[in-house]
This record gives C-alpha cells, structure tokens and sequence, in this order.
C-alpha cells in the first residue's frame, strides 16, 4: 500500500487507488472517494460540492 517515508504517508498511485475503487459498491461513494483523490480536496468541502457546482466546474 502506501509507501512511508519518516512520519508521512505517500499517496496512492492510480493503478492501487483503481484497483480500491473496483471494491467500493455504491455508485455515490464511488464518486465521492474519486473526487477526493482526483480534486484533493477535505471530505467537507467535498460533501458541500452540489450538482449544479459540478457541472459548471465551480470547484
């Protein structure tokens, strides 16, 4: 999984964040765990993402 370097913890490379995503049931919490990592953003400024934000491209 992720490699360690000191105390920080590296990030997922895409073929692992992939291969974790094939697990993942539910299509929302698919969709919410690839905008995490694809955005970077917090899980609450995630969850304040609406609809009409996203298909304007306003985060």
């Amino acid at each position: 999984m992720a490699a360690r370097h000191d105390e920080y913890a590296q990030y997922l490379p895409e073929p692992e964040i992939s291969a974790l995503l094939q697990y993942v049931p539910d299509l929302h919490h698919k969709m919410l765990f690839t905008t995490l990592w694809n955005t970077g953003v917090c899980i609450n400024e995630a969850i304040a993402i609406t609809e009409a934000m996203s298909a304007t491209g306003a985060f």
